[in-house]
């Protein structure tokens, strides 16, 4: 018994000092922890294999996501987050919130982003597992994380009464649509942080006047719905308060003093419905690095006070009714200055703009463009009333080393031709200079200098001559819209692969469509249309891989991989244009990378459509309208199954419109008028769904929609064959065609029988001067009763 019990010590001993050498500890893993972290993983799904290393063959201390305690082998710490955030290695399943929080040492627990759809509560005054030897409110954690599950949904908040050390909690993410009493709920803890963006709230109103926050440091509500003025409780928070985001929470009102946080650093309100004037009071945040106040009501002015705050890196007060002039103390260099959308004008010719990302459109600027410094990044000017030159912008530069990489300064009056100076700005990606009556030829330094442009936008303007073939060296362009100019000549040849989108419409070029173009793996759009082209369209444009694969260009998918992003702002880095798809002109900006178009439309092709075309399965939107083009329509249009707009209208195509026309589910917008199609429209429920003004002009067509009906009889082979006509013209046609046949019979009988026997013709003409003279006498007697009766 000794010798069992010597060895049952030895046995424990060697145990212990396996976990010391092991894990480099005492103590190993609590059996009382390894039982209700096993509890928690039986609700969990786990199709990653994530939690493969939580069995009873290994430490629970070295499990996936665990942490202890060194000296007490005791669990602090549960990391089971997603971090890669993208659904790859998300937990699923139930999150048995009771047992972990009877692990009385743990101290932080992150299971965010993951996918839980549903959450066991414990309850308020005893455990719901065992009959703990832990108080009620007895709980050592301080951080929880269950954010970001997006399929959760949690009734209530008063479990959280058991976590009285809890100092930072986000549930960001969570539905919680039936807690209403959340802030009562949350009123009693120490929080220090606290995250509930997008939780479906829709009260923050604290019934409790005294309760207050007076640890906060860090407030995130955003993406509510609370629809009232902000609350007093808002304003009885710690003095240190850091961090306020109140961003989409259809919030009205004014906003209220905050001058008493001297502390904060972010103030983020947008997409509100504030209404007033911006405070000036809020120029006294001395250590303010962020203001949001975008997508509100503000009128009035933007107040000179902010120019007092010297730390202030990001502004953004877009999107309002802001008038009035441009202080001159916001010359100063933010991390973005966003004015956009507002009725601020004056001319700002003089003002030297030093911020990283200046963004001034749709106002009422004028004058000279303004001067940039070297370390402005994005210029965004377009929708004002600038005119002159582009020089006073470009050739002025202090610095040969320039930062810009994108410049719009589209949609105002600029008039003067391009300058030379583009080898100032090597780094320039983006250029927007439509809509403006910029003339002359476009310089071929442009080209040259610009190694990196992606993105050339010089539409509607005045520009003529040729396109100079200097832009070859643009190994990384994607997007060129040159339509609705004066240039001339053929279309360029010299594209790079990279190109993704070309728009030439509306301008004076001649000749063929280069079989170059077939060349553009990347091709989304092409719009060549409103031109003189002639010729007939190339069968090649089936190399076009991404009107067929439906693979994106790795160009657009990364358009702004390499290019510097900042927080809490849309990236104006985006290719943008407007192209005529569906009968109209429609803006494509961030879903451009889902758009497939063709438009050849109003030149002078002729020859047939090539069968291959219709090969283009990945097609949207064809439009081959106001040509030369003739023959028929190949069968293979039924394997256009994306197609939503087609366009044949006023061409010279002819035959029957084929049966696989039906097939084409997604099609919208069809136009197959003035050609000279014949037989019945295909029937399906897609073709008879459109107005007769997409077949009218082709006099042989019929079958609804038209009013023209077709009908069926057999011939003498018994083969079906259809007629012209509904019922009520076949009967008037026969009616027609049996009186004329009688009326011919008849007059030729008559006529005939007078013309060959004598004595009819002599009984005929008696006949008629009876009757003749009866009418004489009748007459004469009835007038002279008629002049008697005057008399």
């Amino acid at each position: 018994m000794m010798m069992l019990r010597f060895t049952s010590q030895i046995s424990l001993i060697l145990l212990v000092l396996l976990c010391a050498v092991t894990f480099n500890r005492i103590f190993c893993c609590h059996e009382r922890d390894r039982s209700l972290l096993l509890i928690f993983k039986q609700g969990v799904v786990d199709p990653s294999s994530r939690l493969s290393s939580w069995s009873t063959q290994q430490d629970c201390c070295e499990w996936h996501g665990v942490l202890c305690d060194l000296n007490t082998g005791r669990v602090t710490n549960l990391f089971l987050q997603n971090q890669f955030q993208n659904g790859s290695e998300s937990l699923g399943g139930e999150i048995n919130l009771p047992s972990l929080l009877e692990l009385e040492f743990l101290q932080t627990l992150d299971l965010s982003f993951n996918d839980f759809q549903r959450i066991s509560m414990p309850s308020i005054n005893t455990s719901a597992l065992v009959h703990s030897h832990l108080p009620a409110n007895f709980s050592k954690l301080y951080f929880l994380r269950l954010s970001h599950n997006d399929r959760l949904r949690i009734d209530n908040l008063h479990w959280l009464s058991r976590l009285p050390s809890l100092t930072s909690l986000d549930l960001s993410g969570i539905h919680l649509p039936m807690e209403k009493n959340w802030v009562q709920s949350l009123a009693s803890l120490h929080l220090e942080r606290l995250y509930l963006r997008d939780c479906q709230l829709t009260s923050f109103i604290l019934s409790i006047e005294n309760a207050s926050f007076s640890s906060l440091l860090f407030l995130d509500l955003g993406l509510n719905d609370f629809r009232h003025g902000l609350p007093k409780w808002l304003f009885n928070l710690s003095s240190d308060l850091y961090y306020i985001d109140l961003r989409q929470c259809n919030v009205r009102g004014q906003i209220p003093d905050f001058s008493a946080y001297r502390n904060l650093h972010i103030l983020e309100l947008s997409n509100n419905k504030l209404t007033g004037s911006i405070p000036d009071w809020l120029g006294q945040l001395a250590r303010l690095t962020s203001l949001n106040l975008s997508m509100n009501w503000f009128h009035s002015s933007i107040p000179s006070s902010l120019g007092n705050l010297s730390t202030l890196s990001y502004l953004d007060i877009s999107f309002n009714q802001l008038s009035g002039t441009l202080p001159k103390a916001l010359e100063q260099t933010y991390v973005i200055l966003g004015l956009s959308h507002n009725s601020i004008g004056g001319d700002i010719s003089n003002l030297l703009l030093t911020s990283d990302f200046v963004l001034m459109s749709y106002n009422k600027f004028e004058g000279q463009l303004p001067r940039i410094s070297s370390n402005v990044i994005a210029l965004d000017l377009a929708y004002n009333s600038f005119s002159g030159s582009l020089s006073s912008l470009l050739c002025h530069t202090e610095s040969d080393i320039n930062s810009l990489l994108y410049l719009d300064t589209s949609n105002n009056f600029l008039s003067e031709e391009l300058p030379a100076c583009w080898s100032n700005w090597p780094r320039l990606s983006y250029i927007y200079l439509g809509s403006n009556k910029l003339p002359g030829e476009v310089p071929p330094s442009m080209g040259s200098s610009l190694l990196k442009l992606r993105s050339l936008d010089l539409h509607n303007n005045s520009f003529s001559g040729d396109i100079p073939w200097t832009f070859q060296t643009c190994a990384s362009l994607v997007l060129i819209n040159l339509g609705g100019n004066n240039f001339a000549g053929t279309v360029p040849i010299w594209m790079q692969q990279s190109v993704a989108v070309l728009k030439l419409r509306s301008n004076q070029f001649i000749g063929d469509i280069p079989p170059q173009i077939c060349n553009l793996s990347n091709l989304i759009v092409l719009d060549v249309a409103n031109n003189k082209l002639s010729g007939s369209i190339p069968s090649c444009l089936h190399n076009l891989t991404s009107l067929v694969s439906g693979l994106l260009s790795n160009a657009l998918i990364n358009e702004a991989a390499d290019l510097p992003v900042w927080v809490n702002y849309p990236t104006p880095y985006e290719f943008k244009i407007d192209l005529h798809i569906k009968g109209q002109e429609l803006k494509y900006e961030k879903n451009l990378k889902l758009v497939r178009s063709i438009d050849l439309s109003s030149n002078k092709l002729s020859g047939e459509i090539p069968a291959q075309l219709f090969g283009l399965n990945m097609l949207q939107s064809l439009n081959l309208s106001y040509n030369h083009l003739t023959g028929g329509i190949s069968e293979r249009i039924g394997e256009m199954k994306f197609l939503e707009s087609l366009d044949f209208s006023h061409n010279s195509l002819h035959g029957n419109i084929p049966q696989s026309f039906s097939t084409l589910s997604f099609l919208s917008v069809l136009n197959l008028s003035y050609n000279y199609f014949i037989g019945q429209i295909p029937l399906g429920t897609q073709l008879q769904s459109f107005d007769a003004w997409s077949y009218i002009g082709n006099p042989e067509l019929c079958g609804d929609p038209l009013q023209k009906k077709c009908t069926t009889e057999r011939n003498p082979n018994n083969t079906i064959q259809l007629l012209e006509g509904n019922d009520d013209d076949a009967f008037l046609k026969s009616l027609y065609l049996g009186m004329g046949v009688g009326f011919a019979v008849g007059f030729w009988t008559v006529c005939g029988s007078l013309f060959f026997n004598r004595a009819w013709r002599h009984t005929c003409f008696r006949f008629f001067e009876f009757i003749t003279g009866q009418i004489y006498v009748s007459v004469a007697t009835k007038l002279r009763r008629l002049f008697s009766l005057w008399e």
